[in-house]
């Protein structure tokens, strides 16, 4: 018997996922498709056009004013803090997350339910690309906001996705920090979706 077999979910949190995913949840046939410049597909959610929305007109120093430009103030949005870490690959990003939230690798691998080998392969192959749900794991593991949840799954070439009734049950766990895998599986085999960890 798998461990969160013997939890119960209460009908209020299955209630609330259910309409979370009624309010967000987007077919892929009806989502417009973004194109990258070397022709890739990207999968992004899409916002539906303000027709009322006018974008702001910024200037720059002594120069004309720039349409669109981001409004961010503050040390530039954390962008400079950013910047110094543009480079990192997935695994470079994994372990400095579990270092910046003072965990350990037993600790994160164990919380996350997936195997000790293929936390090693992680470890030891920089270039090694995991499954979407071996990186959600993870950041459920060390308990990640959606936005480092975002930048993880990216450095892994992965996104949550609008059209993805398992992804909108991950995204709302996250936005609620519900972070025990757990419970986390109950809600996805309750909307029958596939598990997380092993």
């Amino acid at each position: 018997m798998k461990k969160h077999e013997s939890r119960t979910l209460t009908p209020e949190l299955v209630r609330a996922v259910r309409q979370y995913i009624d309010e967000n949840y987007v077919p892929e046939s009806s989502a417009p498709k973004t194109y990258a410049p070397d022709g890739t597909f990207l999968r992004k959610k899409t916002e539906i056009p303000d027709e009322d929305f006018q974008p702001e007109k910024i200037s720059l120093e002594g120069g004309e004013p720039v349409l669109g430009a981001p409004t961010c103030r503050g040390l530039a949005c954390g962008l400079e803090e950013e910047m110094r870490h543009v480079g990192e690959n997935f695994q470079q990003r994994l372990f400095r997350l579990i270092d910046e939230k003072g965990m350990t690798d037993v600790e994160v691998y164990k919380r996350a339910g997936i195997d000790r080998k293929l936390f090693s392969k992680i470890r030891s192959h920089k270039d090694y690309m995991p499954r979407k749900k071996t990186v959600i794991a993870l950041a459920l593991a060390m308990r990640l906001n959606l936005d480092e949840t975002t930048d993880l799954l990216q450095r892994a070439e992965l996104a949550l996705s609008p059209g993805s009734r398992a992804d909108l049950i991950i995204e709302y766990c996250i936005r609620h920090q519900l972070f025990d895998i757990d419970e986390v599986n109950l809600l996805l085999e309750e909307f029958g979706q596939a598990t997380l960890g092993k």
